[in-house]
This record gives structure tokens, C-alpha cells and sequence, in this order.
């Protein structure tokens, strides 16, 4: 599959098939290709990254040239032979097409099926997306708020309180795994996200002259907010 050099965020939009939300998140994280100066990205890049981390989204497929293809008709590649399912407008689906549908792997999908719930398959195998859409919508808020693009959907919604307010690691960890997955981060593994930097540094340091002083390593209410704004929250339903 023939990539061109340089990939903008429609581009990627285009290419994985995925809203601009979730485009805006894959940059947003730490390990996702440096763009540059002009906001662009290579492609070879992204590629890589997406194949290695949202393998749901891989393939991909190539963006329409800018300019009129005159290949006939006969030497024009048929999509059909990659994807069946995009025949008569991709009214039914398999778990492979499920699976890019919702951003989600196919074992991910694989589990839906078995759930309490979920429509069965017609005879052919295959699934009407307007069947699976409410269920989706109803058991997996999360899932249903990455394909709409109106996420996220918390599994604990973090607490209000002042942008401004300083937080240390423990109420950071606390936050961020509620928020997330339903329970803390572990102590340890907070601690080793923060030597790897991936999460964002602290705003204070003890002895580092700002006011108040700080005993602690501390971050600012608004620095945990808009790093969860990046994370992918997890599969299960918020409990309150």
C-alpha cells in the first residue's frame, strides 16, 4: 500500500477511518510522531505507530489523489477484494468490520458477541450496523463516545474543583485510575509513568522559590484534567 510522504490530521482522519476527536487524542499522547513545523506528520511515521498501538485502525487504507486518476476502469484495484463488506454500501458487517467500526480488535468484538444482549448474527454471519449501534450505545458508552466523537465517557467522572488546585501524585494517581479504569493507579506504577514521562511533569517542586511553598512534588488540577483528556477511558460502564 502506497503512502504519500507527508499525512496532515484530515489525512489521518481519511486514512484510519476515524473521527477528528480521536485523531486530536492520538496526538495528543506522548509517544504518537513529533509533527512539523508546518503541522504535518510523515506518513511512514504514523503508519508505524498506529499498526503498533490501534491495531483496529490498521491497515488503513490510501487517501484519494488530489488529481483525477485516468487509469480505466479495468486497471483500477477493486476495494472489494480488501474489504467484502464495503460491497452494497457496507450494510452488513463481520467483527473485522465491527472491530473498525467502533475502533475496537477483533477478540475485542469477539467478546461483544458472547455479552448479554448483543443481536445475533443473520445466516450470512455478518451483522446490520443499525442492530449493534443501540446496543453499543447502551453497554459500552465508551466505545459509542469514540465512534460518535462526542467522548470522553468516564468510568468514575472526575471531581469538580479549581483548575488552580495543587494535587500530589497519590490524588493524581487516584483521579486518573477512577476516571479510567474504575480504581487507583498503583502507587508503583504512578510512580513509574512519571519516570518514563508519561504523564506530564509537576507544575511545583519543593525549593522552587513559587508561592506557596510546596513540601512535595505537585500538579496542578488543570495539568491531570487535560492529560485525561487524552487517555482512553476503559470499557466498563460509570458507576456514579
Amino acid at each position: 500500500m502506497t503512502r504519500r510522504r507527508r499525512i496532515d490530521h484530515a489525512g489521518i482522519c481519511a486514512t484510519y477511518d476515524v473521527t477528528p476527536r480521536t485523531v486530536d487524542n492520538w496526538t495528543g499522547l506522548l509517544n504518537f510522531p513529533a509533527p512539523s513545523a508546518e503541522g504535518d506528520w510523515d506518513a511512514q511515521q504514523v503508519d508505524t505507530w498506529v499498526r503498533q498501538n490501534r491495531p483496529q485502525s490498521w491497515p488503513g487504507r490510501t487517501p484519494a489523489p488530489a488529481e483525477p486518476d485516468t487509469a480505466s476502469p479495468a486497471e483500477q484495484p477493486d476495494e472489494r477484494d480488501d474489504h467484502p463488506e464495503a460491497a452494497a454500501g457496507a450494510t452488513r458487517l463481520g467483527k473485522d468490520g465491527l472491530a473498525r467500526r467502533y475502533h475496537m480488535t477483533e477478540p475485542g468484538i469477539a467478546h461483544w458477541t458472547r455479552a448479554k444482549g448483543f443481536p445475533a448474527a443473520g445466516e450470512d454471519g455478518l451483522w446490520d450496523p443499525k442492530d449493534v449501534d443501540p446496543w453499543v450505545q447502551k453497554n459500552r458508552p465508551q466505545a459509542w463516545a469514540e465512534y460518535t466523537g462526542s467522548g470522553p465517557v468516564w468510568v468514575k467522572r472526575p471531581p469538580e474543583g479549581d483548575p488552580g488546585d495543587l494535587l500530589d501524585i497519590d490524588e493524581y494517581r487516584e483521579i486518573m485510575g477512577n476516571a479510567t479504569r474504575g480504581k487507583p493507579v498503583a502507587r508503583t506504577t504512578m510512580h513509574s509513568y512519571k519516570n518514563r514521562g508519561q504523564v506530564p511533569p509537576p507544575d511545583r517542586r519543593p525549593g522552587d522559590g513559587k508561592k506557596p511553598p510546596v513540601l512535595k512534588e505537585m500538579w496542578l488540577r488543570k495539568t491531570i484534567y487535560d492529560d485525561l483528556k487524552k487517555r482512553r477511558p476503559g470499557r466498563r460502564r460509570e458507576t456514579g
